[in-house]
């Protein structure tokens, strides 16, 4: 399963960026894209919010949550202001921080039930050894 931090560095690699001048952009400590790769800790909202704020072309939702494109179409996606998109000729506006308070709940979810399921895995584990 990609990691948010799996999905950031896809869009690093191909725009050429390294991680000190990302770290830089973004306002974020140095060392926080490594501890996040060795899942020291994760990306915090705020990160996020921070990222996609320097980045507007990439994707939050592709970011948090792995659907749709990593680039946004700018022809057809505009920033119209207080972290909301725009989709042109739709009608349709989107609150970001809405989406990515959803995108970041549902992936706290997943992560309570991998937690579950990998406590199963070592209970089984631990009773097979017994036997």
């Amino acid at each position: 399963m990609d990691r948010i931090i799996d999905r950031l560095e896809k869009f690093l690699c191909i725009k050429g960026i390294t991680d000190k001048h990302f770290q830089e952009e973004c306002g974020l400590a140095n060392g926080t894209l490594t501890q996040a790769r060795s899942n020291k800790c994760s990306l915090s909202r705020k990160t996020i919010q921070k990222i996609v704020t320097h980045y507007p072309e990439l994707n939050n939702v592709w970011l948090v949550t792995g659907e749709g494109e990593m680039l946004k179409e700018s022809n057809n996606v505009k920033n119209v202001g207080n972290n909301s998109t725009a989709i042109a000729g739709s009608g349709i506006n989107f609150n970001n921080s809405v989406l990515l308070d959803k995108a970041l709940s549902e992936i706290a979810e997943q992560r309570k039930l991998v937690a579950q399921g990998q406590e199963q895995i070592s209970r089984l584990i631990s009773l097979l050894e017994k036997k």
